[in-house]
């Protein structure tokens, strides 16, 4: 059974990150489209938020080349609207970094207690 889960460097919102020159447009992470359909019904915060009310933890730098900051505070809004629905709010931790795309040893060790705390 999942208890809790993290993700590091990957939330965004679809329209954000098909605008033109991002890399979702150039075939880089595109694999996430093939889903015939899925993208009519969920976006990313969409399916994350299947996870509630499980304890989630997101992580994104706000330098990141790959997840621009805009679609990234998106995502996080919806996710938080939905934990919050449930009453389960502190059982999401979102968090922005002062960072490009990394999972450097401060953010680890960050995630690594909020794991903790979460899976007990």
């Amino acid at each position: 059974m999942v208890k809790a889960g993290a993700a590091i460097c990957w939330m965004g919102d679809t329209s954000t990150l098909t605008k033109e020159g991002n890399d979702q447009t150039k075939g880089y992470s595109a694999y996430s489209m093939v889903h015939s359909g899925l993208r009519n019904a969920l976006d990313y915060p969409d399916v994350a938020a299947i996870a509630c009310p499980k304890p989630m933890l997101f992580f994104n730098g706000t330098r990141d080349g790959l997840y621009p900051f805009a679609g990234v505070e998106a995502a996080y809004a919806r996710m938080r609207a939905v934990w919050e629905s449930q009453g389960v709010e502190e059982r999401l931790y979102c968090r922005f970094w002062d960072s490009p795309q990394e999972f450097n040893v401060v953010m680890q060790e960050d995630a690594f207690a909020w794991l903790d705390r979460n899976m007990k």
